[in-house]
């Protein structure tokens, strides 16, 4: 099972993506051919496909098509960049294009962005959010968490970084309209603490809170 699925022409493979995505805990797999990628576009657990624009495009029509069905996001690297909106017309799912040369660091970037878009893995630092299956982890560890702190974790991890008033979270995690209640907040807040540690969810003092992301 992999996180990640990486198509990559042998002749062109020169990048661990294995050690590039370790610090964020998602397992890549590395595939050389259409054929193999195929074999494996199936797999529940895959998030989103890596795909060298240099692989043989006769061969991918099909696959793309699978991965589009499966509402696979896709980030086509390696892209001249006269080429870079040719190539993500190619494909009818969300899509983002690293051209050639651009470091790992970005290409990083773009994939959290693909997948905080895609709303089905949720990455936060050391903090793992798999939304469909309702499964956290924080370091590798499963977090055991109530549907209500699960809900109001979901939406700051969209939010990385963003100030949320109490009720933003009321309204965006529970569906509630008063804002006479926001004391539930805070209490769910400070279950949350608990379990995740002090420092990871910030008191903005008289707005709200907001997540920080931390190893």
């Amino acid at each position: 099972m992999a996180d990640i699925l990486v198509l990559e022409p042998l002749a062109y493979a020169q990048t661990d993506w294995a050690e590039v995505f370790r610090p964020l805990r998602l397992e890549t797999a590395t595939l050389h051919s259409v054929e193999e990628c195929h074999d494996r576009i199936s797999e529940d657990n895959t998030f989103l496909v890596i795909m060298d624009v240099r692989v043989n495009w006769k061969e991918s029509s099909d696959l793309l098509e699978r991965m589009a069905n499966r509402d696979l996001p896709i980030l086509f690297t390696q892209c001249s960049p006269k080429n870079s909106a040719h190539v993500q017309s190619l494909y009818r799912k969300s899509s983002d294009v690293a051209e050639e040369g651009e470091d790992t660091d970005s290409i990083i970037r773009r994939v959290l962005h693909l997948l905080l878009e895609q709303d089905r893995l949720l990455i936060a630092g050391s903090l793992r959010m798999e939304v469909d299956k309702r499964n956290v982890y924080l370091r590798g560890a499963p977090l055991q968490l109530t549907s209500q702190e699960f809900e109001l974790l979901h939406v700051m991890m969209k939010s990385p970084g963003q100030v949320l008033t109490r009720e933003d979270l009321l309204r965006s995690a529970w569906g509630y309209q008063s804002i006479g209640i926001t004391r539930t907040v805070d209490v769910h807040v400070q279950r949350l603490r608990r379990k995740l540690g002090s420092d990871r969810i910030e008191t903005v003092p008289n707005t709200g809170y907001r997540m920080v992301i931390m190893e």
